[in-house]
């Protein structure tokens, strides 16, 4: 799936895939119909996320398990503010929504999902040295501090991830 006509085009003419335009809500794939939904870094950039959760949970095979990663940035953009550091973290067209465990948690479970495993899973490097090592240093604090805690702890204002598995019924 893929909004931007621009990167399905270069998927498909460079990478040789095939991808559906539009918002995975517009698609209509059959119901039941995947073993697996996927989305990296998407739901905090859409309009309407929980509409995406259900379509994620409809297309799903009973059993079925959707991979979300998303980034929690609000401990950082507080953070920041409380240094007198301007971000654009919330302005438009980056991120709609920023969504806590918790939250990501209660979304799911209204949408249907059951089984939910979080956990912290690695951490982008930006090309910026600056942003390069602060991602460096909070990812593996992260990581860090999550086994340490025996996997219970999520550092606030790190990226997660989040495993879903639609109910067999």
């Amino acid at each position: 799936m893929e909004i931007s006509r621009k990167a399905m085009d270069y998927a498909k003419d460079v990478l040789g895939l095939t991808l559906h335009l539009g918002p995975l809500e517009k698609v209509g794939f059959p119901e039941s119909d995947f073993d697996v939904v996927s989305g990296f870094y998407v739901i905090e950039h859409l309009p309407d996320p929980m509409a995406f959760l259900k379509e994620c949970y409809r297309i799903l095979k009973p059993g079925g398990l959707l991979l979300l990663r998303y980034p929690h940035t609000t401990p950082i953009k507080n953070l920041l503010r409380f240094f007198g550091i301007e971000n654009r973290l919330y302005d438009l067209p980056a991120h709609l929504s920023d969504f806590s465990p918790e939250m990501i948690q209660q979304c799911l479970e209204k949408t249907g999902f059951k089984e939910c495993q979080h956990f912290i899973g690695g951490y982008t490097l930006p090309k910026e040295p600056g942003k390069k090592i602060a991602s460096s240093i909070f990812g593996n604090l992260s990581e860090a501090l999550f086994h340490i805690s025996g996997k219970g702890f999520l550092l606030p204002g790190v990226s997660k991830t989040v495993l879903a598995f639609k109910t067999d019924s």
